[in-house]
């Protein structure tokens, strides 16, 4: 599958999003982006059964589907996990030896992330637990959807998306879910994760269906602007403390719905000259952000009381962030140079040894 470079830069603003948010500057209504994320993986699982369809005509494994997810999580997400650690124990918490040594095994559940099962889990990157509801979400809805995708996209998945969505805000009067429990059985955070990626799988059919649509130069200028417009609105009302945690965060989910039909169609003017080699890099960015940034907000959280305050040390704290992204990039990116020459060598060693028989 083509890459798609603004979808990119869409995670990136995400990530910043959430970054503002668990810092606690002028996002109060950040939570509301991470519908984006599910709603990104619910169009590539789409996107996924439907190429498996077409060039297998079989349908692609659950498990298999779910296990490529998580592989391409694991490093960062492993290196991550024991930066965070670290921060917290070194810088934030100063707990004793002993007490370490006991967090330590912990980790296991934020590295094979199971929190919205119930499993307990050292929160060291504080956002595992949206992968942990991605991962189980589509360990659900990947069997439901195989058979037949379009069907599904088109009769279940709006059905959940509403059930789920409408449940939440009746029950608890927003979406800004992760960790109760309904009937001591469903996390919401692996409820809202269903919701979203149910809604991203739609968003798939829709695009299939206006795959083969070419707009005129005028209205790939105009598909252009209302992503900008929709974008400016989404981020000027999650600044806005008095349309968070209320009815609006749904009209803001649906906003977001429509950001990514524009950019995930690829038709709107601005899409075909987006730079795919900086787009990797704000994609790669993006996905450290998201994982090393929650220790550190925390730790200046607990040194600022006004807005100033925090503004004065934003500085601090990007740097800080920062900091830990590059040494969570850096052991990843060494770890996996590592193993492509290992493999490279085991290759190498089988060729020759059966150049030998």
């Amino acid at each position: 599958m083509k890459r798609n470079s603004a979808i990119d830069y869409l995670k990136f603003l995400f990530s910043l999003i959430i970054f503002l948010y668990h810092y606690g500057l002028g996002a109060p209504g950040g939570y509301i982006v991470v519908e984006g994320f599910f709603m990104i993986s619910g169009y590539l699982m789409f996107c996924s059964l439907k190429k498996r369809r077409e060039e297998e005509d079989l349908p692609d494994s659950s498990a298999r589907f779910v296990w490529n997810k998580y592989k391409a999580l694991f490093l960062p997400l492993f290196f991550s996990a024991f930066v965070g650690l670290f921060v917290y124990d070194v810088i934030v918490f100063s707990p004793t030896l002993k007490e370490t040594l006991l967090d330590i095994p912990l980790l296991t559940f934020e590295v094979f992330p199971l929190q919205c099962a119930g499993f307990k889990a050292r929160y060291t990157t504080g956002v595992s637990w949206y992968i942990s509801a991605m991962l189980l979400a589509i360990a659900i809805l990947h069997p439901l959807f195989k058979k037949n995708p379009k069907r599904a996209a088109y009769t279940l998945c709006p059905i959940l998306s509403l059930l789920i969505y409408g449940f939440l805000r009746v029950s608890y009067g927003h979406i800004a879910l992760t960790a109760q429990w309904v009937l001591e059985i469903f996390n919401t955070g692996l409820l809202r994760a269903i919701a979203g990626i149910s809604a991203g799988f739609f968003l798939g059919a829709l695009l299939e269906r206006s795959k083969e649509w070419q707009p005129t130069g005028r209205i790939r200028v105009l598909l252009s602007v209302l992503e900008v417009v929709g974008i400016v609105a989404l981020v000027a009302a999650i600044m806005e403390e008095s349309l968070s945690y209320g009815p609006y965060d749904l009209v803001l989910a649906a906003l977001q719905f429509g950001i990514l039909w524009i950019a995930l169609s690829g038709k709107a003017w601005h899409t075909q000259r987006i730079s795919v080699k900086w787009s990797k890099i704000f994609s790669d960015i993006s996905l450290f952000l998201f994982l090393n940034h929650v220790p550190w907000c925390y730790y200046f959280g607990e040194r600022y009381s006004t807005t100033e305050e925090a503004l004065r040390l934003l500085p601090q704290a990007v740097l800080c962030v920062a900091s830990s992204c590059v040494v969570a990039w850096g052991l990843t990116t060494l770890t996996r140079i590592v193993i492509k020459k290992v493999k490279e060598r085991s290759e190498k060693r089988a060729a020759e040894q059966a150049e030998n028989i």
